[in-house]
């Protein structure tokens, strides 16, 4: 018989006991996996255009160095999402609520840093509306 609506009684859940564990030396496997992919990251970040891709093109390449090297890529073109995940993966997830570790020179400068970023892209814009029609 095919239950319509809601299967459960209101409050109770589909999965009372939860997700089930993961396996010990899995956990580890995976804890030293998230290292190795920050490391080749922060590596990968180090480098010039040029030296990613030339890496990445290289015979050897692997999925981790491919992933990076896009995530890399979208984010130098302003791609909020994917600076979003190197960020986050590279430094750790900053929520609003975290100001009380930021000093105010901190701030200041983050907020200097915001202004340039504005600037250029104010500047950027000009530029495009300047240049004749199908010329970059």
């Amino acid at each position: 018989m095919k239950v319509i609506g809601r299967p459960f009684k209101k409050g109770e859940s589909g999965n009372p006991r939860g997700r089930p564990a993961l396996p010990p030396d899995l956990r580890k496997q995976i804890a030293k996996d998230k290292v190795s992919f920050l490391k080749l990251l922060l590596r990968y970040l180090s480098l010039t255009h040029e030296q990613r891709h030339a890496r990445v093109s290289g015979p050897e390449v692997t999925g981790a160095e491919e992933i990076i090297h896009g995530l890399i890529n979208k984010a130098s073109t302003g791609d909020g999402p994917a600076t979003k995940i190197i960020l986050d993966t590279a430094f750790g997830k900053i929520h609003d609520d975290d100001d009380s570790e930021f000093s105010d020179e901190d701030i200041r400068i983050l907020n200097r840093v915001k202004e340039l970023r504005d600037q250029e892209i104010k500047e950027a814009r000009s530029l495009d509306q300047t240049s004749p029609s199908g010329a970059v």
